[in-house]
């Protein structure tokens, strides 16, 4: 019997990283499938086992940092992320909050990149701070710690694309 209600029962299939990908830069549908047919007809796909819309196994280590709390370093993809985390330690502006407060650091290292720092670097590196402040402020309890503050620390040892997913992983 069909549903009357109009809701569809539509499956759901995970979407491919490459049609992610596509789709994010705005490419037209005709170079996506030229890519797809072209290795399709070659019979390559990548070296090894991998196919071509699967990533390669990241590696994390934990406890990275001595004198951090918390720390890990993230391989993905050619990226090198290094995160430490401090605290909870106490308000030094010594003003009161129901809620405890989330300091986030990005930063780029020296030889991150294959070009020297500019200022638009200096400006990403903001940007992509207060975009870590807000994906982690959803995960962390901050009413749980009244007049406390957590720092967070994230440093790109080696860049490429997706070290702001590598940062928040």
């Amino acid at each position: 019997m069909a549903s009357t209600s109009g809701v569809g029962t539509a499956t759901y299939r995970p979407r491919r990283a490459s049609e992610v990908l596509l789709e994010a830069n705005g490419r037209d549908s005709k170079v996506a499938k030229s890519a797809k047919s072209k290795v399709a007809k070659s019979g390559k796909g990548r070296p090894g086992s991998r196919k071509q819309y699967e990533m390669r196994a990241p590696f994390l280590t934990v406890r990275a940092i001595a004198q951090a709390t918390g720390s890990a370093y993230v391989e993905m993809d050619g990226v090198k992320v290094l995160c430490g985390v401090y605290g909870p330690t106490s308000n030094e502006r010594g003003s009161y909050s129901d809620k405890g407060s989330l300091s986030c650091s990005f930063e780029f290292a020296p030889f991150a990149r294959e070009t020297r720092r500019t200022r638009d670097d200096e400006r990403e590196e903001r940007a992509i701070s207060l975009l870590l402040q807000e994906a982690m402020t959803v995960s962390i309890q901050l009413d749980k710690f009244p007049k406390a503050v957590l720092s967070a620390y994230v440093t790109v040892l080696e860049g490429g694309t997706g070290y702001l997913g590598a940062a928040i992983t």
